[in-house]
């Protein structure tokens, strides 16, 4: 039997959503029957499995339902990873805690995030780590002045809506490799 024909546990042949998520970020996931996970406007995700036999869809739909399981404390952007975790993990018949586990551990290699910077006012720039890390509650300022560039470690101090405060946590760099590796040696 192949994908094409494979049998729904609702007893219907035709490919449909199964389940939808709100992620972290407010982008929707979508689970459906043959295992394929897609973007609200029907995109295929990034390492989201496209099973061809009725093993693999199988295989598919486990993975796919540990990963609805856990998706909703995610961005998009993590998506990839935590689709490659929940894959690992339903070959080995895990639960959602071991998602989370294997996710982690993989990242572990990069405790790092890749910077993200949002302009501010005065050529100044910030790179605030996501909240999902464990450098949650950091940020980066990049003072942008020419010739005295400098990166400052900031802390979050406090938040009222959209309007969120930071104070110096005393640690400067002159470069964003010093701040990463920083970063990387104090987690």
């Amino acid at each position: 039997m192949d994908a094409s024909t494979s049998t729904c546990t609702c007893g219907s042949t035709e490919p449909h959503r199964v389940a939808r998520r709100t992620l972290a970020d407010g982008k929707r996931l979508e689970l459906w029957s043959d295992g394929t996970m897609c973007t609200a406007f029907g995109f295929i995700v990034r390492g989201s499995p496209r099973p061809r036999t009725e093993d693999g869809i199988r295989a598919a739909m486990d993975a796919g339902w540990l990963v609805m399981g856990e998706c909703e404390i995610f961005d998009f952007d993590d998506i990839e990873e935590l689709i490659a975790a929940a894959r690992w993990t339903a070959t080995r018949n895990g639960t959602t805690g071991d998602v989370r586990d294997r996710f982690w551990s993989q990242r572990g290699a990069n405790k790092v995030p890749k910077p993200v910077w949002s302009l501010a006012s005065g050529g100044e720039r910030w790179w605030v780590l996501p909240r999902l890390s464990v450098l949650r509650g950091l940020a980066v300022l990049d003072t942008g002045m020419a010739g005295r560039r400098r990166f400052r470690v900031m802390t979050r101090v406090a938040a009222l809506g959209e309007d969120v405060t930071f104070a110096a946590t005393g640690f400067e760099f002159a470069s964003l490799r010093e701040v990463t590796l920083h970063l990387a040696e104090n987690v």
